[in-house]
């Protein structure tokens, strides 16, 4: 009986292994399929906030980022985007769906006073097919920027820039209410001013 009983022994464990190898794997592939799915989701919900801003289909350059940028309590969508010649074309327009701006142009805002007059409104920027943008979309409501009402944009443009600035979202501070944007490996981030985003060099 030994050998024979060492043979079922082993027969049950190579069994017991290929069940639960096959068990483990079907829930991975379930769980990669999940996750395919959501990030596809995500990704469709982002495309579709752009092109109902924009007019025009446009895909992200990089990993958009979401939080509460204006503080009005209903979560924002920044994308980065690269310009198409549909988009240049549009920002010579006399009126369009979003704010165009130039943050490098608005005088920066100052962590140290607790109340600032707003800058004066920043001079026109002109767009090129191919530049490296910001987008900034407020949202409306619960449901934030996947709301269909929610269309107030702003496009930064950053032509000084010899690289296009790669945003991270900064941990929100204490009793504040508003996410920020900060530009990676710098002491800088984008806040709200009320009218524009401008430049704020962090604390």
């Amino acid at each position: 009986m030994g050998p024979a009983g060492n043979g079922w022994a082993a027969l049950y464990s190579s069994r017991e292994m290929k069940i639960t190898l096959l068990l483990t794997t079907g829930l991975l592939v379930a769980w990669s399929s999940t996750q395919a799915k959501t990030a596809d989701k995500a990704s469709g919900e982002v495309r579709s906030a752009l092109s109902r801003v924009l007019g025009t289909a446009i895909a992200p350059s990089d990993t958009p980022l979401t939080g509460d940028f204006n503080g009005d309590g209903s979560p924002d969508l920044a994308v980065p985007i690269q310009a198409t010649p549909e988009l240049a074309q549009q920002s010579t327009a006399a009126f369009s769906n979003w704010t165009l701006e130039d943050p490098d142009t608005i005088p920066s805002l100052d962590p140290a006073a607790s109340a600032q007059p707003l800058p004066p409104a920043p001079a026109a920027v002109h767009l090129y097919a191919g530049e490296p943008l910001l987008l900034i979309l407020h949202g409306y409501g619960e449901r934030g920027w996947r709301n269909p009402q929610a269309r107030q944009a702003f496009l930064l443009a950053f032509p000084a820039a010899d690289h296009p600035p790669i945003f991270t979202l900064a941990r929100r501070a204490r009793n504040s209410t508003t996410d920020t944007l900060c530009e990676r490996n710098t002491a800088r981030c984008l806040v709200w001013n009320g009218a524009y985003y401008v430049w704020r060099k962090s604390r």
